[in-house]
């Protein structure tokens, strides 16, 4: 979120990222049945099927060439497919925005969502310059002032042994970890990124 007003999406491991024309894709994790929640179908041959990042790629590709509707009725359409998936996963989706126009018209925007049970962290933190998101919490150390626990949820793993996330104080539930200003997405949410102006919204894709 600096003066470029950037989307970065990095991974730890090489041709990780697919990309369009309009989106990039990274997902995490192994996914079950994705075919068949974008696809209505089960594909009988493995080795022809597409990648879960191949699946999603081409959904938003199909979705933007055969639809003039929103983009927050996409992101709907994506969760409630996420939803009939099995495993543990994450995903995580860039809109380039056109670049041809005025940014201002059409701004990069960025989504993310958990697997149903949340078996696969998102972890998210930000500060005034920058928003970062990753499946391991030390990459977000370098938003934070300074590194302190979180004593609720330290007390909470000392008295019942695992932690429930400090029950949502602020609206979105058991999102709280170890370390204050560090939050994990609770099961089956999805968080919104929107460059100019910032905004940042965190919700339950599955009701």
């Amino acid at each position: 979120r600096d003066e470029t007003n950037s989307i970065l999406l990095a991974s730890n491991y090489p041709d990780c990222i697919l990309e369009s024309r309009r989106y990039c894709v990274l997902c995490a994790g192994f996914a079950y049945r994705y075919d068949e929640a974008f696809h209505g179908s089960k594909s009988n041959n493995d080795a022809a099927k597409e990648s879960f990042a191949r699946t999603i790629l081409s959904f938003c590709e199909r979705y933007e060439e055969t639809n003039q509707h929103s983009l927050e009725i996409l992101k709907d359409c994506i969760g409630q497919c996420l939803k009939a998936c099995s495993g543990h996963f994450s995903v995580y989706i860039v809109r380039k925005g056109n670049v041809g126009n005025d940014k201002d018209e059409d701004p990069p925007q960025f989504w993310a969502w958990n697997d149903p049970f949340g078996f696969m962290p998102v972890y998210h933190s930000h500060n005034e310059n920058c928003c970062i998101l990753s499946s391991y919490w030390d990459c977000l150390t370098p938003t934070l002032s300074s590194m302190q626990l979180d004593w609720d949820i330290v007390a909470e793993y000392i008295v019942l042994g695992t932690t429930l996330g400090g029950g949502g104080d602020d609206g979105i539930a058991f999102d709280r970890t170890f370390v204050e200003g560090i939050r994990n997405l609770g099961p089956g949410y999805s968080c919104y990124i929107r460059l100019l102006p910032f905004v940042l919204e965190i919700n339950r894709y599955i009701k």
